[in-house]
Parts: C-alpha cells; structure tokens; sequence
C-alpha cells in the first residue's frame, strides 16, 4: 500500500506565532482593500487550489470580484510562515479568498 500523507493533529503541529503576517493595504492588480474594512456586503469565499499566486490571478478576471489574498488554510498553525508551511509537520493548504457582493439565490 502507498504511503498517505494525513494531517498533523494540533499536539504535533509547529507553534507558530501571534504577529500576523504584515500585507500591503492596497491590492497591486486592482488598488482595491486586501485587509479589512471591507465595503458593506461584500462576502468572503475561502478557495483552495494549490499553488495560489497562479490561481488567484485568475480571480481578478472575474466580474464582481472585489479584492483577493493568497493565503493558507485550515491547520492549527496561527500565522505560518512559508516555510512552515513545507514543512513536514504541516497541515494547512494553500487556499486564495476572494471578496464579491453576494449571489443572489437562484428563482
């Protein structure tokens, strides 16, 4: 049988720290807000896709798309690092948000 990799349980995983990651206030593609506040109603979709400075490009072609971070998800890691992140003892995904006004629900 092949080798698995699973996800570390929270006693394993790296300790991580309480500063978070310090971003650029405005968005390089768009100018728009990449940290909050965000305009009234926008809402936030957690997307993972794997490598995300490719993926989110695609993001920003999207009609109604307000602003986009690359990011990573899930884990029990507070504010990785990168390589952290490659590390064994990881367990979260590479995963972009998107900010867009809300869908409205189908008829």
């Amino acid at each position: 049988m092949a080798e698995t990799t699973l996800p570390q349980s929270r006693d394993r995983a790296l300790k991580g720290r309480e500063e978070k990651m310090v971003v650029a206030d405005k968005h390089a593609a768009n100018g728009n807000p990449t940290v909050e506040p965000f305009p009234e109603g926008m809402e936030t979709i957690i997307v993972g896709l794997g490598c995300f400075w490719g993926a989110e490009r695609l993001f920003w072609r999207l009609p109604g798309v307000f602003s986009t971070q690359a990011g990573f998800a899930g884990g029990f890691t507070p504010n990785p690092t990168s390589p952290e992140v490659c590390s064994v003892n990881y367990s979260e995904c590479t995963a972009p948000d998107g900010l867009h006004p809300p869908v409205p629900a189908p008829p």
